[in-house]
């Protein structure tokens, strides 16, 4: 087992107690909202509240005030940031009295909440990045990270926005995306629901789970020829699912094949 070594007596903020609202205008991200529940911790009342929205090295810092007096700052602004798709958030709480200022307590990696349809649930545990050479493949799913990321042609022209308002590059994609991954989880990475090693094995999972909780696997010590069936059977139905789900999206993408563009 994998031991992590905590030499400050560095104390976890529980993700459940935290919860991190986007918004947008014109259907661009501008601003957060955010929500601490730091009950449960031992903490002075003078330490500082720091969020930061981050992706890769590229990171901004806002002050929520203070353990006693959590408060939102004036300005929440995000647009300044290069990359929007793919923000994780990270809080802090750090005694500034110390002189370099001694980090209390932490939550990191903390996905943004995502409502709306289930393209917006994906997009929340799916990265993405849109600067990639690959080929003559329009896109394909990159495990190599801490999750998957989903890469995208910088060749085909407007890829960004195919991807984000195309309904038959939806269609065409997303579902595979689902499936891909879902085999993936469970074929590959060998994924026990009971004993998940991963954030985002569960994430997914979860997400599976919403679309279709019918028969899901929950219990699962060993992949037989006879589950590994039930299990593509689950996942069909998840993919399945899914779709239905999109009735909108669906109905635009048949009137985009019948008459060539979209509503």
């Amino acid at each position: 087992m994998k031991r992590h070594l905590n030499y400050t007596a560095r104390q976890k903020i529980p993700a459940k107690q935290i919860k991190i609202d986007l918004h947008r205008e014109n259907g661009s991200l501008k601003s957060f909202d955010a929500s601490v529940n730091l009950s449960g911790l031992e903490l002075p009342f003078d330490a500082k509240v720091f969020i930061e929205a981050y992706y890769r090295t590229d990171r901004k810092r806002f002050d929520f005030g203070t353990v006693s007096n959590i408060a939102t700052p004036e300005s929440t602004d995000l647009s300044d940031l290069g990359n929007l798709d793919n923000l994780n958030f990270r809080i802090k709480i750090v005694d500034q009295t110390t002189k370099y200022g001694l980090i209390l307590a932490e939550a990191d990696k903390i996905k943004p909440h995502s409502e709306g349809d289930e393209e917006d649930q994906i997009r929340s545990i799916l990265a993405t990045e849109f600067n990639c050479d690959l080929g003559h493949q329009i896109w394909r799913i990159n495990y190599a990270a801490e999750s998957p990321i989903i890469e995208f042609n910088k060749n085909v022209p407007n890829i960004r926005s195919l991807a984000k308002t195309d309904p038959v590059f939806f269609f065409h994609v997303y579902p595979q995306v689902i499936r891909e991954i879902l085999h993936y989880l469970f074929f590959v990475e060998k994924f026990d629901p009971e004993d998940a090693q991963e954030e985002w094995y569960k994430n997914w999972f979860n997400f599976a789970k919403s679309i279709y909780p019918e028969s899901s696997p929950e219990k699962l010590t060993d992949i037989t020829p006879e589950t590994s069936q039930d299990i593509v059977d689950w996942i069909d139905n998840v993919v399945n699912e899914f779709c239905l789900s999109e009735n909108r999206k669906w109905d635009k993408f048949l009137k985009t094949v019948d008459q060539g563009e979209p509503e």
